[in-house]
């Protein structure tokens, strides 16, 4: 059993042969697995592990008590990826008048006004991204996002951004 992209043995995958009772095993850390049976004839084969297409082999021939090596290959189709952040920031430039007022909290970077370089900012959160992986090429992928962004002025008190506890979720397909 192995990864058709990385060739990395998958372990733990579920191998087995569909018209038999317990003819079912898992690989081992190397990829590689066991059935034994008794009687030869044509059988499906079937593969299966979390994350990746399942494989159906018909009309395998074995022949008795035979060793057939067989080597499948399977497709991810679904990668799930889980990212957290934590950020600190110094010396952020806010308005003269406090913590009434930061850069962070503006849409645009650009200002007239005179700004002093006194305030620090916490920002944290975390992304969930799942990945799907389909047929003919196509991909799908859902993102959510969870954070929050603070800042505090010379006063010392602590403001949220505009960008605090902001929820986002994205769907590309």
């Amino acid at each position: 059993m192995k990864d058709a992209i990385t060739g990395e043995p998958l372990i733990g995958a579920t191998i087995k042969i569909s018209e038999l009772d317990n003819a079912i095993t898992v690989s081992d850390i190397d990829g590689n697995y066991l059935i034994n049976i008794k009687q030869g004839g044509r059988y499906t084969i079937e593969a299966n592990y979390v994350g990746y297409e399942p494989s159906e082999m018909k009309e395998i021939l074995i022949s008795g008590a035979k060793e057939v090596v067989l080597d499948i290959i399977l497709r991810k189709n679904m990668n799930i990826r889980l990212n957290l952040f934590y950020q600190y920031g110094f010396d952020v430039p806010v308005g003269i008048n406090g913590s009434n007022y930061c850069v962070t909290n503006r849409f645009y970077a650009y200002t007239d006004e005179p700004l002093v370089s006194k305030s620090n900012t916490r920002n944290y959160g975390g992304d969930i991204t799942l990945e799907h992986y389909m047929s003919h090429g196509f991909f799908g992928q859902t993102n959510f996002s969870l954070y929050k962004s603070e800042y505090r002025g010379e006063d010392k008190v602590a403001q949220p951004t505009l960008r605090s506890w902001l929820y986002v979720q994205d769907f590309r397909w």
